[in-house]
């Protein structure tokens, strides 16, 4: 041995949610995973969740002190449309000691979501009134209203 150290790249473990999910609660869901890594250069990572469908690739959060081995949550910081998406986490732990230009990002495995949110229904309810009838004057009783909506 030399004294050379190596740094490793990170490794990206993810939780939840499980591949092939399908979300029909949320359109902002939170993304679960764990990063290990020897953090040679600096005592944190900088990870980002990435998301990718049939019209588009982006980043859709980052989380810049990310600490090793600790379970970390990356909420979507867009409102996702329906249907499905792949998704990853990459995580970066500082510029390599010996080539300085050199990144060093890794990448986590891919999953697939599915989000299906159905809307909630926006027409108003019809409110048919029962009782009293129409134009009813009720002097020093105390009555009930009767309705029914649909």
């Amino acid at each position: 041995m030399n004294g050379t150290h190596l740094d490793l790249l990170p490794v990206i473990s993810l939780t939840a949610p499980a591949n092939l999910t399908t979300n029909t609660t949320d359109n902002t869901p939170e993304f679960i995973f764990n990063v290990s890594d020897d953090l040679f250069t600096q005592s944190f990572l900088n990870c980002s969740l990435w998301m990718g469908n049939a019209s588009t690739t982006a980043a859709y959060g980052t989380n810049n002190t990310v600490f090793n081995r600790t379970k970390t949550v990356i909420t979507a910081n867009s409102t996702l449309n329906n249907g499905p998406y792949e998704w990853w986490i990459n995580c970066s732990d500082g510029v390599d000691p010996i080539y300085y230009q050199m990144d060093r990002t890794n990448k986590s495995e891919v999953r697939n979501i599915t989000i299906s949110i159905t809307p909630p229904d926006l027409i108003p309810p019809i409110v048919n009134l029962s009782s009293p009838a129409n134009n009813t004057w009720i002097k020093n009783e105390s009555r009930g209203i009767d309705f029914v909506f649909t």
